[in-house]
């Protein structure tokens, strides 16, 4: 055997050899060898923020914008609301269209937005590097054989461009994130994260939300819902807090809610007033 090819056979050993180590250590450790080269796919697609929301709160999360329908009548599903999101996008096409879709629980949800195939449009102004889009849409999802909500929950949003193919397999019962990228990863732009410690919380301020009137409101007092009226006109029914500490009680939540009546009460003080213990 010629020397060149000893060095050869030498240099496809060591090799073969990294790759076995590679492989092994990877098992080891409980690592998806073939996941570095679909994340490296991904990369080449997902465009972090191309596509993003700008009436974000103080956190730079959306979590305001997200409201959730824990009480739909006659209903097994939940209905959860991304209200008003002032989308932007940044790009050199003309226009664009794209569907939002929200990932729950290993399944997908198509947003509904009232218009035509749930698109979104965008378009560039002739004096502007950002898209314009509309300020005033509301999108809808209907989560439904997701089993009953409890706390701690994530709500993971993506964007996708409105092809046709896109919309039809995110329209298809049973999808899931991890198919849409294996066949349309291509037009996935990019996602939106949202994070509700108490889903038990947000339900009952749902359900209290939902009582627009005085009487009602107080009626669900022993329930956790309270009327409240920092002015004449401007009055609202609110969920109680869980909180066992009197300052964390606005004035009539002092007076109405179910833990604060018999523990807490109003102090008259210069300043205003305040609750306390009793």
């Amino acid at each position: 055997m010629a020397k060149g090819e000893i060095e050869r056979d030498t240099i496809f050993y060591i090799i073969v050899m990294f790759i076995v180590m590679y492989i092994g250590a990877s098992i080891v450790m409980g690592f998806n060898p073939l996941a570095w080269g679909k994340s490296g796919q991904l990369s080449q697609y997902f465009e972090p923020g191309k596509v993003y929301i700008t009436n974000v709160n103080k956190q730079g999360s959306i979590e305001d914008l997200v409201k959730v329908n824990c009480t739909n009548p006659g209903s097994a599903a939940y209905i959860v609301t991304l209200n008003n999101p002032k989308f932007f996008y940044k790009g050199r096409e003309k226009a664009i269209d794209f569907i939002v879709l929200l990932d729950y629980r290993n399944l997908l949800f198509l947003g509904d937005t009232g218009t035509a195939e749930n698109k979104i449009h965008c378009t560039l102004p002739e004096d502007g590097q950002e898209f314009e889009c509309p300020q005033n849409i509301k999108i809808t999802f209907t989560l439904d054989g997701v089993g009953t909500l409890s706390d701690k929950q994530i709500f993971h949003f993506t964007t996708w461009l409105a092809k046709p193919e896109v919309i039809t397999d995110a329209g298809k019962n049973g999808q899931t994130l991890k198919d849409m990228l294996d066949s349309r990863a291509p037009y996935y732009l990019s996602s939106f994260d949202v994070a509700f410690s108490s889903m038990e919380a947000e339900c009952k301020q749902t359900e209290c939300e939902n009582i627009d009137n005085k009487i009602a409101c107080k009626d669900k007092n022993a329930d956790g819902c309270y009327w409240r009226s920092p002015l004449v006109w401007f009055s609202e029914c609110k969920a109680c807090p869980s909180e066992t500490d009197c300052n964390k009680y606005d004035r009539d939540a002092c007076t109405q809610c179910p833990i604060a009546m018999p523990n807490c009460r109003i102090s008259s003080v210069l300043s205003g007033w305040s609750c306390i213990a009793r």
